[in-house]
């Protein structure tokens, strides 16, 4: 266990978490050759499902499911997810391939993704490839896109940016200054 210093969650005992998370990893190293690792799930219960939620999304080892019953998440970087899907509270910053924010779900944080889609609240920054807002989406912070749906009812209060690799749109403005500028131009006597 980690000491919850507030109830508002605001400060984190990264140190207690690291540990547990050390010493829950060790146990399951030792029982990795009698286990499916192609199946490998861990969950928790209160303070264990916030527990499972931070050793699943944080871990070396490659956890295919995370069950978190009646808990909360801890603030982390989410980098080793191919998918996930939020239906609770979480504070985080994330990147991965798909993302789903269902309509109960609150997520605070950035994110980059292939594909976003969101039925519930958003506040953060958000860098994607195909966004889709759904009727009940709440969104607030700032959305990059490439391709954006966006369903009746969506409310989006944030700064909404289209193309937003600014690497490629500068690369190919470059091109065309430079193909404009190997075109013969007629000469001035």
């Amino acid at each position: 266990w980690y000491d919850i210093e507030s109830l508002n969650f605001e400060m984190q005992d990264e140190a207690g978490l690291q540990t547990s998370m050390r010493y829950i990893e060790s146990i399951i190293e030792t029982q990795l050759e009698t286990l499916n690792t192609k199946k490998l799930f861990i969950g928790g219960f209160s303070q264990g499902a916030a527990l499972a939620q931070y050793i699943g999304f944080t871990s070396k080892l490659n956890f295919t499911k995370v069950v978190s019953l009646s808990g909360y998440c801890p603030k982390m970087e989410i980098s080793n997810a191919k998918s996930i899907e939020i239906n609770g509270y979480v504070e985080a910053d994330l990147t991965t391939e798909k993302v789903t924010i269902g309509s109960t779900g609150k997520f605070i944080g950035s994110v980059q993704s292939d594909l976003v889609v969101i039925a519930g609240e958003y506040e953060g920054k958000m860098q994607a490839d195909s966004v889709w807002l759904t009727e009940t989406s709440r969104i607030s912070g700032e959305v990059h896109y490439k391709s954006l749906q966006m369903d009746r009812g969506a409310a989006l209060n944030c700064r909404v940016v289209h193309n937003w690799n600014e690497s490629e749109s500068v690369e190919n403005d470059t091109s065309d200054i430079e193909e404009s500028d190997q075109e013969e131009k007629p000469a001035i006597k």
